[in-house]
């Protein structure tokens, strides 16, 4: 079923999560060893810039009745936090699954709380512990799909905004068309910007949605 016509998202056959669960096994390895260079690949040779359309996002749209913490979620190495806290004066969690990326998140000395958590599964945190959570480079090729925005909206607390990017081949096939439509219709959330991007400077026909969403309930 579409899930742009139904506003669920896709049911996984037991093939499709064992692609799934290889794909992230694999991530945790290139993470594990390419941590420390993952930075200058990404950003200096592909010229990466997902991050600052993330947070780009999340400053248009704070008003001065927003209030922090912010949630980091899949922070990697904290390139996101890092242009975040270079626009807005906020205090940063950074939530992620890779242990070697929060070691390299660390030595940026920027975040209040580091914490290894799965974002598919509820956070070790109390509900509605953020103001607001950005995200940029998670919600891609065998990473997580829509699956993940449940358990960030129950640490937003209500009015909170949430900015994050999607990558534009996983729209639809990660269910966040139809499950951000079924959210918005439901009355749970408002999209205040929804918008395409490339990500990348140096590679043609990438692109990603960009969005800032808040929590109505």
């Amino acid at each position: 079923m579409d899930s742009g016509q139904s506003g669920a998202v896709p049911r996984r056959s037991a093939v499709e999560g064992a692609i799934r669960s290889a794909g992230q096994s694999l991530i945790r390895g290139i993470y594990a060893v390419g941590a420390g260079v993952y930075d200058r690949l990404l950003v200096g040779a592909l010229g990466y810039r997902a991050h600052e359309c993330a947070v780009d996002a999340l400053v248009r749209h704070w008003t001065d009745e927003d209030r922090g913490p912010v949630l980091d979620l899949g922070c990697g190495t904290g390139l996101t936090a890092a242009a975040l806290k270079a626009r807005l004066d906020v205090e940063v969690d950074g939530l992620d699954f890779s242990e070697e990326m929060l070691e390299r998140a660390a030595e940026r000395g920027i975040y209040r709380r580091l914490i290894r958590a799965d974002a598919t599964r509820p956070y070790p945190v109390p509900d509605g512990s953020y103001g607001g959570v950005v995200s940029s480079g998670l919600f891609t090729h065998g990473h997580v799909g829509a699956e993940a925005l449940e358990p960030a909206l129950a640490a937003t607390r209500t009015g909170g905004l949430l900015a994050f990017t999607v990558y534009a081949t996983i729209w639809r096939r990660g269910g966040f068309e139809g499950t951000l439509a079924e959210l918005e219709r439901d009355g749970r959330i408002d999209i205040v910007a929804h918008e395409r991007a490339a990500h990348f400077t140096r590679l043609k026909g990438q692109s990603v949605h960009v969005l800032a969403i808040r929590k109505r309930r």
